[in-house]
């Protein structure tokens, strides 16, 4: 679903950004509605009233939105309707949250006051086994955004923020980044983590062909994860 609201008014906009409300960091895994199908992506923060979408084709600035999440009560997907604010291409969008109202409403404030009250993010640590494996690692995450990590002996829930450290299995060297846990297999888990433009590719190309400047062995695939 995708529709675009008529112009604004003399009078002041129900979509105005309250500035004055709370945003609480998250990395959950949000699928956006749209007309050509179902896109995955990430909110990195929420309020009562929005949240923030990372993706690189955000929605156009004042058009309304379907968005589904898992709020992780036990009751399903919650679906619910917004309206694209500050829309950037290449970063996201805000998202104020439209005829909110009743049940669907009190499932969206227990899962902003779960996300404030939420411990930092888990971590994840693998060492892949060899070049070829790091190098698989690097087409999927270009491709989906996606990692499959071992879970050893970790409780996860699906919607949980973690941040994977990435070991270079030939140099001592690790690649951190975040991401939310999008699926449960067999002893591991898949995480999805924030689309990659070229400057987090390039990120990513160098730390494989461990070709990083400087002398930290520690790199966070974006500066605003750390």
């Amino acid at each position: 679903m995708s529709n675009t609201l008529p112009a604004a008014s003399g009078r002041p906009s129900l979509f105005v950004e309250q500035r004055g409300e709370q945003r609480h960091p998250t990395r959950h895994a949000v699928t956006w509605v749209r007309s050509s199908g179902r896109t995955r992506a990430v909110a990195e923060n929420v309020s009562r009233r929005g949240l923030y979408l990372r993706c690189q084709e955000p929605p156009a600035n004042r058009s309304l939105q379907q968005l589904e999440l898992d709020p992780g009560d036990g009751q399903g997907t919650l679906s619910v309707h917004a309206v694209a604010q500050r829309s950037e291409v290449g970063e996201g969008a805000g998202l104020k949250l439209f005829a909110l109202s009743g049940r669907t409403q009190l499932r969206w404030e227990a899962f902003v006051a779960r996300c404030a009250a939420a411990p930092a993010a888990r971590r994840l640590s693998h060492r892949p086994g060899g070049q070829a494996e790091l190098l698989a690692i690097q087409l999927e995450l270009l491709a989906s955004g996606r990692i499959r990590v071992p879970r050893r002996a970790l409780e996860l829930s699906l919607g949980e923020p973690v941040v994977i450290h990435l070991r270079h299995p030939d140099r001592p060297r690790e690649l951190r980044l975040r991401g939310v846990v999008a699926e449960h297999g067999r002893g591991a888990v898949t995480v999805e983590t924030p689309p990659f433009d070229q400057a987090r590719a390039d990120i990513l190309a160098r730390f494989i062909g461990n070709t990083m400047e400087g002398a930290s062995a520690v790199v966070w695939i974006d500066e605003r994860a750390g």
